[in-house]
């Protein structure tokens, strides 16, 4: 599926010029139950520059009781272009990185409470 990585300037504590705007290539693995919560694998990437690393994680849905879940999402990546990119990564890029995460994470809690509203 394709996601919309959206990431306000001003949330990386930049003038409000503008978004940083990337479509990346998101894949959803196969719900897994675990004792203690239900984690799916996750991917993304960019499909049209290398330019930009690749995540891998997971989704992760713990329930904490009968009305209140946690929704996490786990994983890391490796920044490309050797030195470059970690300097790039360390002077913003991870900020970028940590945003994302946080918004998606944000988008699929709507998802899913909007799900549990209308009872599906």
């Amino acid at each position: 599926m394709w996601y919309e990585l959206d990431v306000p300037f001003e949330d990386l504590h930049l003038p409000r010029l503008g978004r940083f705007t990337r479509k990346v290539l998101m894949n959803l693995g196969e719900p897994e139950q675990r004792t203690y919560a239900t984690v799916m694998p996750i991917v993304w990437r960019v499909t049209d520059s290398r330019a930009f690393p690749e995540f891998r994680g997971w989704i992760e849905v713990v329930p904490l009781s009968a009305t209140r879940t946690q929704l996490a999402i786990l994983g890391d990546y490796t920044p490309p272009l050797g030195p470059l990119g970690l300097m790039i990564d360390r002077v913003g890029g991870n900020a970028v990185a940590e945003i994302t995460v946080r918004r998606l994470l944000q988008r699929l809690r709507l998802v899913l409470e909007d799900g549990v509203r209308s009872g599906g």
